[in-house]
Parts: C-alpha cells; structure tokens; sequence
C-alpha cells in the first residue's frame, strides 16, 4: 500500500516537464505525476482526438488491443462496463 502511494506521489516525469513546458503549462515539482499526466491530457484531448471515458466501447478498446500488441504491452480482459470506466482513464 505505502509503495503505491509513494509512485502515486512521485514528482513529474522529466517527459511531462517538458511537454508541459511546449504548451506553457506551469508545472512544478510539487504536482503529482497522475496529476500532471490529467493535466496534460485535458489540453491535448482535442488536440489528440482522445476520447473521453463514457464515449470508450468496443471500437475503441479494439484499437486498445492493437496498440498493445504492437507495442508489447497487455491489455486485461474486462467486462464492457469495467472496460469503460477503466480505460477511460488512459485515453
């Protein structure tokens, strides 16, 4: 529990710094990284075209399960409402 708060904690990643930086975004080392990573991707939504959480169904967890294959990353088998809330947080 203490180990996932600590990384929940961490300061912004040096690539977040530095996006935030381009898009003058004053972010500083106190923000947590979760909050930097929301912060960041309300100003790159539109810009990315990311979707939000309720708009997340099988179309989009199908494109989910191809960029995980192509990039070696796993994706875990949800049920379509689990599915919808969780990976609404990755877009």
């Amino acid at each position: 529990m203490a180990e996932s708060l600590e990384r929940k904690c961490k300061e912004p990643t040096a690539e977040q710094i530095t996006i935030a930086r381009a898009l003058g975004l004053p972010l500083g080392q106190a923000t947590p990284a979760p909050v930097a990573a929301a912060e960041l991707r309300v100003l790159l939504r539109m810009p990315l075209g990311l979707t939000l959480a309720g708009d997340f169904g099988d179309d989009e967890y199908e494109v989910l399960l191809d960029l995980a294959n192509r990039t070696d990353l796993a994706v875990p088998d949800m049920d379509p409402a689990v599915r919808a809330e969780s990976a609404g947080a990755c877009w």
